[in-house]
């Protein structure tokens, strides 16, 4: 089986989701522009493996959606440990 993977780098004022939401709309409509793709995963923001740049990086990230003015509630479990 050969796997071929391919990384694209954007920088502002490209969007990475958008870039993504769009060929998929283009492939959507037929106008497909490429053979191979099969998926994307596009990357907002990247941080360390610590707590505190996780936070940042969550809020920035997630914040616009979860603290819009026309966003549904959010429901919030507590943390469980599972057995």
């Amino acid at each position: 089986m050969l796997t071929k993977v391919t990384f694209m780098v954007t920088r502002p004022p490209i969007d990475p989701v958008r870039l993504v939401e769009a060929i998929c709309l283009d492939t959507l409509a037929g106008n497909k522009r490429t053979r191979w793709a099969q998926r994307f995963t596009p990357i907002q923001s990247t941080s360390y493996a610590n707590l505190p740049d996780i936070r940042t990086m969550s809020e920035k990230v997630l914040g616009p959606m979860f603290l819009a003015e026309n966003a549904p509630p959010v429901k919030v479990y507590p943390p469980r440990v599972i057995y």
